[in-house]
């Protein structure tokens, strides 16, 4: 039994493409081409939603940071997935140490929306 092999029958394809016009088989193609349209349609969404997901990334300086300041901190933000779980909002913290404190610093960035529901942030902050 261990060298019994049953071969596929040949496909003869003279006849399949001597077959293959529209009008015979119009479920077939309009099948593929309702297929490939969507495809395009998807290809297309997820390219401008890469795009979207381009603009979220990188480290955001404050705006008041001063270029003589000495020590760098990276400031990362996790915002919920429930609603509601961002904000429009201004944010202001201080950042107390041991020595000392911060002045009142402000979370913002002009070129992209931060702190949305979903979102991670990342800011730098320069302290003297």
């Amino acid at each position: 039994a261990g060298g019994f092999l049953v071969l596929p029958a040949p496909i003869n394809w003279n006849y399949v493409f001597s077959n293959a016009d529209f009008t015979r088989n119009k479920t077939i193609y309009i099948t593929l081409i309702c297929v490939s349209i969507l495809y395009l349609l998807l290809l297309v969404y997820a390219r401008y939603k890469d795009k979207k997901d381009l603009e979220k990334l990188g480290v955001t300086p404050l705006p008041d940071n001063q270029p003589s300041d000495q020590y760098f901190y990276q400031i990362l933000v996790f915002t919920g997935h429930r609603t509601h779980s961002g904000t429009n909002s201004k944010v202001h913290f201080i950042l107390a140490g041991d020595d000392d404190e911060t002045q009142v610093r402000t979370l913002a960035d002009p070129h992209r929306k931060i702190l949305q529901r979903g979102g991670i942030d990342a800011f730098v902050m320069t302290v003297p």
